[in-house]
């Protein structure tokens, strides 16, 4: 599903600008991603090649941030960049998320056009106590080992 995803930029695999263009992601911690990008000066002549002269200046900078939830892509939220920025922090309302993040410009209210995607994370889980009563894999195998080992001593009477 993400490859696909990746495959859709609008410059194709045999264009080379994406090789030399940057996106990514470090997790901070459960909440918190930090993003950093590098664009090539060649992509703002590709873009207005392909989307009209001053396309690029009309734009807006954005970031678009994906979650991959039960074989889907789920957009988690949308961040409006500084025209200088070169990196940010996002800010997550959720934990234990598998996520990536796609750089590109924003030419209407509804046209986003993709330039670059980021390398797939995995957020961490809060220490926190879960809503959902939940527990991490680690806590569940440990309560099956728990619970053979009792039932070792007891066949073994």
């Amino acid at each position: 599903m993400y490859n696909n995803f990746v495959n859709k930029s609008i410059w194709g695999e045999n264009m080379g600008i994406a090789n030399k263009t940057s996106l990514v992601l470090l997790v901070q911690n459960p909440y918190t991603i930090f993003c950093y990008f590098n664009l090539e000066n060649s992509i703002v002549k590709v873009f207005e090649e392909k989307y009209g002269f001053h396309a690029w200046d009309l734009s807006k900078p954005i970031l678009k941030v994906y979650s991959i939830e039960n074989g889907g892509i789920k957009e988690l939220q949308t961040i409006f960049l500084d025209l200088k920025a070169d990196n940010c922090y996002i800010n997550l309302e959720r934990d234990n998320l598998n996520l990536f993040v796609s750089l590109g410009r924003l030419l209407s209210a509804d046209s986003f056009i993709p330039i670059t995607v980021s390398n797939r994370v995995t957020t961490g889980r809060s220490s926190a106590v879960r809503e959902d009563s939940s527990i991490s894999e680690y806590e569940f195998f440990n309560q099956i080992a728990e619970n053979i080992k009792k039932l070792g001593s007891v066949s073994s009477r």
